[in-house]
C-alpha cells in the first residue's frame, strides 16, 4: 500500500536505527522495523495433515467467493464470515455467503479424503487476497492442517492462517435446486437490470414475473418513488413463477458468472432462487428473495 501511494518508478531502500527508509523523487518515508530475533513466528507445533488441492480451482473459487463474504460481525444474521472449504461425498466444495447470496463451487477431490478435516477448513476473508495473489495458478497446492492453524504452500511460499471458529450448517441442503428452471443469457439479463437501475435507482427491489419465454422486470425505489420496467428472454420452464430480488445482489451475481449462459431456478416468491452457469455445472449462486409486495 505504501509503495502504491508513492507512484514512483524508482525508489531506494535503506535501514538505519531500526527504521526502513524509502527514498523517492519527492522525499522519503521512514517506517519502524522489528528485529528478526523478536519478530513473532507462527505456531507450527504438532503434526500436519497433507491436503492436496488443485491450484487453479482454489484460486479462481476464492476470487469469486471473496465477493460474497459477510464481514459485519455485529449483525446477528446467519452468514459465513470466511470462505468454507469442505468435502461433500467425492467433491471438494468452496462456499461463502453475505447473508443474501450464497456461493458454491466444487470439483472432484482426488486427494486422501481421510486426511481432510471432518469439519472442513475455514479461511478468514482477510487472508483471501494474500492467498490468491501468492499461490501459483497451475498445478497443485499443499495445505498443511494443524490443530491451531494451517499453511498454504505453493511456489516456495508458505502462508500461515489462523483457523476461523463457529458452527456451520449442512450447506448441501441449502444448495438443492428446484425443478423449475430456464436458460437465460447473462449479458441480456445484465442489460435489463442496468436499464432499470438507470431509470429507477441503483438500490431497489426488483420484481421478476415469468411468462412463457420472457421474464418481465418491474423495479421500484420506494424512497424516491421511481419505477422502471424491462424484460429479457428465457427458455420456457418458469411460466407463472415470480420472485422479488435485490437489484444489488442480482448484479453482483451477474458480474461474477463465468459464462454468458446460465440456468435460472425459481421455485416461488418465498424460496431461494439460483443462477448456475451452464459451462460450470458445479458452480451455484443462491440468492434470497425480498419479502416485499409487487413493485
Amino acid at each position: 500500500a505504501v509503495l502504491k501511494s508513492i507512484k514512483d518508478p524508482q525508489i531506494d531502500l535503506a535501514v538505519e536505527n531500526n527504521q526502513l527508509i524509502i527514498a523517492h523523487s519527492k522525499g522519503e518515508l521512514q517506517l519502524p522495523t522489528l528485529s528478526a530475533s523478536t519478530f513473532p513466528l507462527p505456531r507450527i507445533e504438532g503434526e500436519a495433515r497433507q491436503i492436496v488441492v488443485d491450484a487453479e480451482f482454489l484460486t479462481s473459487s476464492l476470487m469469486r467467493a471473496s465477493k460474497f463474504i459477510y464481514a459485519d460481525k455485529s449483525s446477528d444474521k446467519p452468514a459465513l464470515q470466511c470462505v468454507y472449504c469442505y468435502l461433500s461425498e467425492d467433491n471438494l466444495c468452496v462456499a461463502a455467503s453475505d447473508s443474501f447470496i450464497i456461493f458454491k463451487d466444487s470439483i472432484v477431490y482426488t486427494g486422501n479424503k481421510s486426511e481432510f478435516p471432518a469439519n472442513g477448513i475455514l479461511i478468514p476473508g482477510e487472508a483471501v487476497p494474500a492467498i490468491v495473489n501468492t499461490v501459483q495458478e497451475e498445478g497443485e497446492i499443499v495445505i498443511k492442517d494443524r490443530e491451531r492453524n494451517f499453511s498454504i504452500n505453493s511456489n516456495g511460499c508458505s502462508i500461515f492462517v489462523t483457523k476461523g471458529e463457529g458452527r456451520y450448517p449442512n450447506l448441501e441442503r441449502i444448495f438443492q435446486l428446484p425443478e423449475s428452471h430456464a436458460t437465460v443469457k447473462v449479458s441480456e439479463v445484465m442489460d435489463s437490470v442496468k436499464r432499470c437501475a438507470l431509470a429507477a435507482s441503483t438500490d431497489m427491489a426488483m420484481y421478476l414475473d415469468c411468462e412463457h419465454d420472457k421474464v418481465k422486470i418491474e423495479a421500484a425505489d420506494v424512497i424516491s418513488n421511481k419505477k422502471a420496467k424491462d424484460s429479457f428472454t428465457c427458455s420456457e420452464g418458469l411460466d407463472g413463477r415470480s420472485i422479488t430480488l435485490s437489484a444489488t445482489c442480482l448484479s453482483s451475481i451477474l458480474t461474477a458468472l463465468p459464462s454468458d449462459e446460465a440456468e435460472l431456478y425459481i421455485k416461488d416468491n418465498r424460496s431461494i432462487a439460483a443462477l448456475c452457469p451452464i459451462d460450470f455445472p458445479d458452480m451455484r449462486f443462491m440468492i434470497a428473495p425480498l419479502m416485499t409486495t409487487q413493485a
